[in-house]
């Protein structure tokens, strides 16, 4: 009897386990969806051929959600070609560097800060845009059970913030 009991636990804990297992932000959650069209008076409307990502973490199934480069350049992306910012060709690059991903230990809501600092450069090497934006995102218990959910989720929504701030930044650059 006993034994029975202690193989239901360990199954019970193992599950327990499996589920709570951490997954890496993905880049559809992150791209904004209220984006605003680049203006034809903006600097950089139809005008950014590339980008780079760099600084972020892969994410360990056993440890907390990251945000990688991969989902994050591709985030970017999206992103720009929606605003109508990226073309095939053009001469301009952004520069990415995910500097911090502030996240805490643990707790029912969850605040995640990401702090990006964007370069956008041209294709002699001239930084023509530099800006480290900075944003948070607070995602509440009532959002999901499972805090490596509730952590996956803020870290999505700080990181499209961060996007938003950024196409918002380089919107009003003449």
């Amino acid at each position: 009897m006993l034994k029975l009991a202690l193989n239901r636990i360990s199954l019970l804990i193992m599950a327990a386990f499996l589920a709570g297992c951490a997954s890496g932000a993905d880049p559809v959650a992150i791209t904004p969806t209220d984006i605003v069209p680049a203006s034809k008076s903006s600097a950089y409307a139809g005008k950014i051929g590339s980008t780079t990502v760099t600084g972020g973490q892969e994410t360990s199934p056993l440890w907390m959600s990251e945000i990688s480069n991969e989902a994050f350049q591709s985030a970017l992306d999206q992103a720009l070609i929606k605003a109508g910012y990226k073309r095939q060709g053009g001469p301009l690059t952004v520069v990415a560097e995910l500097q911090e991903v502030k996240q805490p230990f643990a707790g029912a809501a969850l605040t995640v800060t990401t702090t990006v600092h964007y370069q956008i450069v041209n294709d002699e090497g001239k930084v023509l845009f530099d800006r480290t934006i900075k944003t948070p995102h607070k995602t509440a218990f009532s959002e999901a059970f499972l805090a490596v959910k509730r952590l996956k989720l803020a870290n999505e929504g700080s990181a499209k913030a961060n996007l938003t701030a950024f196409l918002g930044a380089i919107g009003n650059s003449r």
